[in-house]
């Protein structure tokens, strides 16, 4: 009879061994064909109405960055363009995804520096050898996302950030309201919870967060919600162009709607903390609620 530790490890290997094949047939097929080439081209890019959108979403944290402090990406498989933005930032970054053969890419092409290949899973660092970590839209394609979660946080000294994307949350009664009505009316189809690849779609919310962060002692997180549009075409555009100004309009549109109904954004921006938490001032200048939680009343 196999052991539950030893179950855990078999676990992990088979799902390791599952998803790496996923992600290396996903670089294939972006490799594919002209087309396809053509299309990951535009992730080098930095003038286009897509890198707008990132951009909006990277730019949240820019109180964090400090150029003494070393940070680690995670799932960052698309030429590593996380760990490229906080390099054009000054910042020292370790960029990772599951698979090495984008990166090897990005890095023969001086798009990044140092780079390696890594299960966020089960991360080859030891405790505390990155300042920060960032896991941008890669937490929901993971197969455990919570093992995920503490693994990320383990590596890291200060704090771990997140931008994912984020179930229907209330802010306020009238958003818990609105939110149970839309429940009903619009309940979210089973299949629209799982990918091709065959993960299912985690999407993180804040009380995941809250309940994680309890549940490991650690005090404090940060978070904002913005909303975001994706219309077919922009990795191509250069602004300003139409595109670009629709997804603005239709941003502003469902800023407005969300307010209305007392919801949050469906991007959630969310800063764990390892410690107090960092650059308090000018987060909520930027928007973002802090959250500290109570000590554990039963441990010393």
């Amino acid at each position: 009879m196999i052991g539950a530790s030893a179950a855990k490890d078999l676990h992990r290997v088979d799902i390791e061994k599952y998803y790496r094949a996923q992600i290396d047939a996903h670089s294939v097929d972006v490799l594919r064909d002209d087309a396809s080439r053509q299309h990951s081209e535009t992730w080098f890019r930095d003038d286009t109405a897509d890198y707008w959108r990132h951009d909006r979403m990277r730019r949240e944290i820019e109180p964090l960055l400090d150029r003494n402090d070393r940070w680690i990406t995670f799932g960052d498989g698309r030429y590593g363009t996380d760990a490229a933005w906080l390099m054009a930032k000054g910042q020292k970054v370790l960029c990772t995804d599951i698979q090495d053969t984008l990166l090897k890419i990005g890095h023969a092409r001086g798009f990044i520096g140092d780079y390696r290949a890594a299960n966020a899973e089960a991360l080859p660092f030891t405790d505390g050898e990155f300042d920060w970590g960032l896991c941008k839209e890669a937490y929901h394609h993971m197969p455990r996302p919570p093992v995920a979660f503490y693994e990320m946080l383990r590596v890291v000294r200060k704090g771990l950030v997140l931008i994912e994307p984020a179930p229907r949350q209330a802010k306020n009664l009238w958003g818990s309201l609105t939110q149970a009505l839309l429940d009903r009316l619009h309940p979210v189809r089973p299949e629209n919870e799982f990918e091709e690849s065959g993960n299912y779609v985690y999407k993180l919310s804040i009380a995941d967060v809250r309940q994680m962060l309890l549940s490991s002692g650690l005090r404090a997180f940060a978070y904002k919600t913005i909303s975001d549009c994706y219309i077919k075409g922009v990795e191509y555009e250069a602004p300003p162009g139409a595109l670009k100004a629709a997804c603005e309009r239709n941003i502003r549109r469902r800023d407005l709607v969300l307010k209305l109904l007392g919801l949050h954004g469906s991007i959630m921006v969310c800063i764990v903390f390892k410690g107090a938490p960092v650059a308090a001032g000018a987060l909520r200048a930027h928007g973002f609620t802090i959250v500290e939680l109570p000590a554990n009343p039963y441990q010393p």
